[in-house]
């Protein structure tokens, strides 16, 4: 087995990661090891997946990847399949639970070619459970209802819940699953043995709940949605300025004072003061307080309420960006937010930066996303293939064809 020539750069250069999921929930994981210098090898079938034809969500999402389009329900496929397994470090897979066991590639198949690697199994519902749940499939809305998120988002009844976009529950899933990666392949690097890693989409929502399900056990509380307002803080909203523009603003606790500065109330009036005990999410006090801010900031544009909150009285105040105004603020050029890279089908898209950043060992850019089976032949070049013999299993529908 030879070595893929791809750069060394990052925290993660040597890591090898082989990539058989769709869509973001497990292919995010390695979308973010890619920018930081790991080897990714991306499997697809033939005709290739849905998602590539988001061509600005593959460009994003795809780039320092290699891509190889392998038929799995082939014998040869498989055996080219184990091949890669025995030379990764990580194997990433998102399908429903036991479609790769149907295949003959299950856990225990895989660890005799690779005792070490580690297997992440990402699904909406988990490998194990209630058996009516864990065949069911999932997508980003699903795992954000059934693992209540959904529930708390949106405005309140009789308004429908809400699901964050754009899949935040498929984001989430991908995070947990690459750190998850990550210590478990540290564990196998001490131990010797690698392990699977069970991750449900719905689960990742679960954990993000905070102090929902302690409320429930422990006070009988169901939570509720209440928009962009905060339980008991105020004011902790989105409001209008004069001209139109929403911003966040969330002056709770200390920040009050300064607020009422900046709109020339006193903090101390009666109608609010004190403010812990009158001054919360839905009371008098709270009620009036925000009628005050709301008449302030409609008498004021966007460009003052900027001006006067967030600068001078230095209150959290946010205006509510688009990506047109993320595009044009000198803070996110300052960072290099934006950043423009090769790409095969754009020639130069522009598109998010690495994120974060590390100071010693900075990730980067190095390849734009692939074409269908673009990486085929370099691929199967490394694992010992001829050129004669990978133009037979293309022949014999084992391996696509190879559109750069």
């Amino acid at each position: 087995m030879t070595a893929l020539a791809t750069p060394a750069f990052g925290p993660l250069p040597g890591l090898r990661i082989l990539d058989t999921g769709r869509n973001n929930a497990g292919p995010w994981a390695a979308s973010l090891a890619a920018d930081f210098g790991a080897e990714v090898i991306h499997v697809e079938p033939l005709q290739g997946e849905i998602y590539r034809f988001d061509q600005s969500a593959w460009a994003q999402e795809k780039r320092n990847q290699r891509d190889l389009t392998l038929n799995l329900g082939n014998p040869q496929g498989r055996e080219i399949f184990l091949q890669l397994c025995a030379r990764a470090d990580i194997w990433i897979e998102s399908s429903i639970p036991g479609t790769y066991g149907r295949l003959g590639l299950t856990d225990e198949a895989v660890w005799k070619v690779n005792p070490k690697l580690v297997i992440v199994h990402v699904s909406g519902f988990g490998q194990t459970g209630h058996p009516d749940y864990v065949r069911r499939a999932s997508y980003d809305m699903i795992g954000q209802a059934f693992g209540g998120l959904m529930f708390i988002q949106g405005l309140p009844e009789p308004n429908p819940p809400i699901a964050a976009k754009p899949y935040l529950c498929d984001y989430i899933t991908g995070l947990w699953s690459l750190w998850s990666a990550l210590a478990a392949y540290v564990s196998a690097q001490r131990t010797g043995k690698g392990q699977a890693i069970d991750i449900s989409q719905y689960e990742c929502m679960l954990r993000m709940l905070a102090d929902t399900a302690i409320n429930y056990f422990q006070n009988d509380e169901v939570k509720q949605r209440l928009g962009n307002r905060h339980p008991v803080a105020v004011p902790w909203d989105t409001y209008q300025s004069g001209d139109g523009v929403w911003f966040c603003i969330n002056a709770a606790s200390e920040p009050f004072s300064r607020l009422c500065r900046a709109l020339g109330v006193d903090p101390d009036d009666e109608r609010w003061s004190p403010q812990f005990e009158k001054c919360l999410s839905g009371m008098p006090g709270a009620v009036a307080f925000e009628a005050e801010l709301r008449r302030w900031l409609q008498a004021h544009t966007a460009a003052e309420v900027e001006a006067i909150l967030t600068v001078e009285y230095q209150v959290p105040c946010q205006r509510v960006y688009s990506i047109k105004d993320l595009a044009d603020d000198p803070h996110c050029a300052a960072r290099e937010n934006f950043i423009e890279w090769d790409d095969p089908v754009w020639d130069r898209v522009k598109g998010v930066g690495i994120i974060p950043k590390f100071s010693a060992t900075p990730g980067q850019v190095w390849r734009g996303a692939p074409g269908l089976g673009q990486d085929n032949a370099e691929i199967l070049g490394a694992l010992g293939y001829s050129p004669e013999r990978v133009a037979e299993l293309r022949a014999a529908g084992v391996i696509g064809e190879d559109y750069s």
